[in-house]
């Protein structure tokens, strides 16, 4: 789940819980700061997925570190869920702040109609893509509403362990659904250890087709330092690795 906290001066923080010990923790925080700001909910009518097994890995370094959340919390995968914090970002400053709702509103309205157009930008680039070639290979299952928002299937070694022997057994089981699938490439994300993927790709014969941004952004020199650019990048590196041979 993901809120807000709209501050007397008018700063949105951003948290993604991934668990309920997530909240205590934010709320102890908000507590020790004595702040009475409202807490809004940026995800309130979003379209929003469970996660089937009920918590997803994340890669830091050699460990697979696991988040127990029955939410699949990466709702910003789906342009049409950044619309509705889009939307709850903008009622929420106007509510806070009703001399400065004009602006927050027509910033608003500016920015869901650049959204609209990379919602239509995405269809369009991926109905390009030959349908036999759109299965690839990901790190961590962060992307599942952008496959079922725009037709791109994610094969992910989630719930592999750091126990290397049943890390063997889901990575082998993997290998064995990539060449069923036939995948079409294999790709790192921003934040995991790309050796796993890597070996991945090599046992599976596909070419790592380069890097996908999940859960966080570039830094401002690099492909992905806003949303949109964030989501282009992505696009754009999928629909290179995925053109028709």
């Amino acid at each position: 789940m993901t809120t807000c906290r709209i501050q007397q001066a008018l700063i949105c923080y951003v948290i993604t819980f991934t668990s309920q010990v997530a909240f205590a923790q934010e709320d102890r925080l908000v507590e020790a700061s004595g702040t009475e700001a409202q807490i809004v909910e940026l995800t309130a009518g979003a379209d929003i997925l469970e996660d089937p097994a009920g918590g997803h890995y994340h890669f830091i370094g050699d460990e697979a570190i696991f988040h127990a959340e029955p939410h699949d919390p990466h709702a910003w995968q789906s342009v049409a869920n950044a619309k509705v914090y889009v939307e709850n970002i903008a009622t929420a400053f106007c509510a806070a702040d009703a001399a400065g709702c004009t602006t927050y509103a027509e910033n608003a309205r500016s920015y869901l109609a650049e959204l609209t157009a990379l919602d239509a930008e995405i269809h369009e680039t991926i109905a390009a893509i030959p349908e036999d070639r759109r299965v690839v290979v990901v790190a961590h299952n962060a992307f599942r509403y952008f496959e079922r928002d725009y037709g791109i299937s994610f094969l992910s070694p989630q719930g592999v362990s750091t126990e290397s022997e049943a890390a063997a057994a889901d990575v082998a089981s993997l290998i064995r659904e990539i060449r069923a699938r036939k995948a079409g490439a294999v790709f790192a994300e921003n934040i995991a250890d790309s050796r796993l993927v890597g070996q991945i790709a090599s046992e599976a014969g596909l070419a790592l087709g380069g890097t996908l941004y999940s859960d966080a952004l570039s830094g401002l020199d690099g492909p992905a330092p806003t949303y949109v650019l964030l989501i282009r990048h992505n696009l754009s590196t999928l629909s290179t690795a995925l053109a028709a041979d």
